[in-house]
């Protein structure tokens, strides 16, 4: 994703310079000047055309970062459904010392304020929490089973 990010922002840098006020305002002067009213008429519209382009464009650089931004960030409703639902669960599988401790850090506050300060919880906490799973899953897969299993019915 960084990446993308990154690609978004050279665009946005390049429709930015594109685009400078005095650069618009000397092609406006330019096509004044010129001597045809049909010419001058005609490079305005290609002016207000590409002025037109390059909103769109910066727009669906917008909506690029504002979706990068959305797959990093929890929604309320899922920092309230972590706050009401994971320490319960918590509970039945860590000691009642090692609860109190997580309890201020998994708090609905805690969480909005780690994500403010840039942290993201899908990638340091879900990323890893998937490798761990993905891993235990491969290890039972390849534990040997001590014969061959057979179809019920057969």
């Amino acid at each position: 994703m960084e990446e993308f990010v990154l690609e978004a922002g050279v665009r946005l840098a390049e429709v930015a310079a594109r685009n400078t006020a005095s650069i618009v305002l000397d092609r406006v002067r330019l096509a004044r000047e010129r001597r045809g009213s049909a010419e001058v008429v005609n490079d305005l519209v290609g002016i207000i055309n590409e002025l037109i382009d390059d909103k769109n464009e910066l727009l669906q650089i917008a909506n690029a970062y504002k979706e990068a931004v959305a797959e990093r960030l929890l929604s309320d409703a899922d920092i309230a459904y972590i706050d009401d639902h994971l320490l319960p669960m918590l509970s039945e599988v860590v000691s009642e010392e090692q609860l109190a401790a997580m309890k201020p850090l998994l708090s609905a506050r805690s969480v909005r304020i780690a994500q403010l300060i840039g942290f993201s919880f899908k990638e340091g906490v879900g990323a890893p929490l998937t490798r761990v799973a993905a891993s235990h899953i491969d290890k039972l897969a390849a534990r040997p089973t001590g014969g061959t299993v057979r179809p019920k019915g057969k």
